[in-house]
């Protein structure tokens, strides 16, 4: 399973080595484009429009993948990144494997403000160490 599969890179390019994929993504825009460059491939893949803080699924997949955010840091809550980790491992079979990515969502913040400048006390630059 893809989670947020955006226009379908990463579905996209496992199918074309052999994967079964099932696509969820909440953007009607994003399923159109990826069902586009999908069949433009010629690939099959059940790219569905469907929210991760729900989903229809228990006990269906061996693996997921959620890459490049997918639906995290999107989330204006921990509790929905929650939903989303509750959601996704529901749907696993037995000892299957979950591989996300995710930003930092403060480092933009963080980025953005100029840090306070490093003082030393004047008396320490003139005061030997030993």
């Amino acid at each position: 399973m893809d989670v947020g599969y955006g226009t379908g890179r990463h579905a996209i390019e496992l199918t074309k080595r052999g994967y079964s994929v099932t696509g969820i993504d909440l953007s009607e825009s994003q399923l159109k484009r990826a069902k586009e460059k999908a069949k433009a491939a010629n690939l099959c893949i059940d790219f569905k429009c469907q929210d991760a803080r729900n989903l229809p699924f228990a006990g269906e997949f061996d693996v997921a993948i959620m890459l490049c955010e997918g639906g995290f840091s999107f989330m204006e809550t921990d509790e929905m990144n929650y939903e989303i980790l509750k959601n996704v491992t529901k749907s696993f079979k037995p000892q299957a494997k979950f591989i996300f990515t995710t930003l930092n969502g403060l480092l933009p913040l963080f980025q953005s403000v100029p840090l306070p400048q490093k003082t030393v006390p004047r008396h320490a630059e003139t005061t030997p160490l030993i």
